[in-house]
């Protein structure tokens, strides 16, 4: 059926076959964490239910990426990424189309800014790689003018 009574007991966790993996809706930001303090979405979707689908090993290195949706027009001119980033990992930018648009160099803190300014509205997807070349994390990002 696509859930799993693991690793959440009380809760259903979705599995990568599940019909709920990325057919959800967006709730608005109040809702840009699952119940699971994971970002929504973090893969191509919303998830549906109240757990978001977590790709195996990359639950350790949760990434928080504040604000998403980033609005422009409210003076919003960066997105600040934080949480498990550590020194020599890589962060990289793409838009919707699969083009690279940015990459970060080697992080040097536990936080990262990416300066959205003359970036258009639109979705763009983060993958967070670590000093090996190892994909850590990823998500999505939107940003409204």
């Amino acid at each position: 059926y696509g859930i799993d009574m693991e690793p959440y007991p009380g809760g259903l966790n979705i599995t990568p076959d599940s019909p709920a993996k990325d057919y959800g809706v967006s709730l608005g930001s109040a809702y840009n964490s699952s119940i699971n303090s994971v970002t929504r979405p973090s893969n191509a979707g919303w998830d549906i239910g109240a757990y978001e689908y977590i790709e195996d090993g990359l639950e350790d290195y949760p990434v928080y990426v504040y604000p998403n949706p980033c609005k422009v027009f409210r003076g919003e001119n960066s997105i600040t990424f934080s949480g498990s980033l550590s020194s020599g990992d890589v962060i990289e930018i793409y838009d919707i189309n699969g083009k690279l648009l940015h990459i970060s160099g080697n992080v040097s803190e536990a936080t990262y800014q990416w300066n959205v300014s003359e970036i258009p509205s639109g979705i763009y997807f983060f993958v967070v790689k670590s000093a090996d070349g190892e994909k850590k994390t990823s998500g999505k990002i939107a940003v409204i003018r």
